[in-house]
């Protein structure tokens, strides 16, 4: 089910790719993953071995060993990383790519659970994670909120700055109306993550476009987040690149 979201959520490039991987999956297991379409050639190396989830990055898949893969899981991931915020059904929902119904069902076993908190009146119910440092514990080590990122809303950006790529053989100033249409789609996420800045006219456009995506893409390899928008805005229009 939550392949099914994610998918639904995917560029058309990105979509066409998890359906050849997705049936590749399926042609070596006994899984039946959604939107397959044709296997690609795959040869097991025999060489494979399971990652060690002591690693911080592996929060999710610590958390899916003792709750299942299932919303619950997911919600638990969502709620972790927020501290003792209240959040809504429809906000846990977004970022844990799961179902409102789903999410709300998980939310309410929680509670009644006594690992959350909960307020508000039917469908206004807010919940926020009880006891945080007691779960913090038991599923540590936790990644370093300074170097996390929305994975879900970035992926989809860095797929986009790959596929713009594919223009560069495009003539300048049909290039510049494709990535002008795109850029304007990305605009909401982009303010999302604290990434706004204003690129220039004309000649300028490219230029700018071309230093932005570099620079972004240094940050999410490397960089903790950055919320400054003037320092951002300033990186991103050559100072210091």
């Amino acid at each position: 089910m939550r392949l099914k979201h994610l998918t639904a959520a995917a560029s058309q490039p990105t979509g066409e790719a998890f359906g050849w991987f997705a049936a590749t999956v399926n042609s070596h297991t006994h899984l039946r993953w959604p939107g397959a379409t044709a296997p690609l050639t795959f040869a097991p190396t025999g060489r494979s071995a399971a990652p060690s989830l002591s690693r911080p990055a592996l929060l999710q898949l610590r958390l899916r060993a003792l709750w299942g893969v299932t919303a619950r899981a997911e919600t638990l991931r969502v709620m972790l990383l927020e501290g003792e915020r209240f959040m809504g059904v429809s906000e846990v929902a977004s970022a844990a790519a799961y179902g409102k119904d789903a999410v709300a069902d998980a939310l309410e076993n929680l509670h009644r659970g006594g690992l959350l908190d909960a307020g508000g009146v039917r469908n206004q119910r807010v919940f926020r994670l009880r006891h945080t440092d007691h779960l913090s514990a038991l599923v540590a080590p936790l990644p370093d909120p300074k170097r996390s990122w929305p994975w879900q809303s970035v992926l989809p950006l860095i797929a986009g700055f790959l596929e713009a790529t594919d223009l560069m053989e495009t003539p300048s100033m049909a290039r510049a109306a494709d990535i002008q249409r795109r850029w304007r789609e990305w605009q909401p996420v982009l303010a999302r993550l604290g990434l706004v800045t204003h690129l220039g006219t004309a000649a300028d456009f490219l230029i700018d476009y071309e230093r932005f995506t570099l620079k972004a893409l240094h940050i999410w390899a490397e960089d903790p987040p950055r919320t400054d928008q003037s320092e951002y805005t300033k990186a991103s229009t050559g100072a210091g690149v």
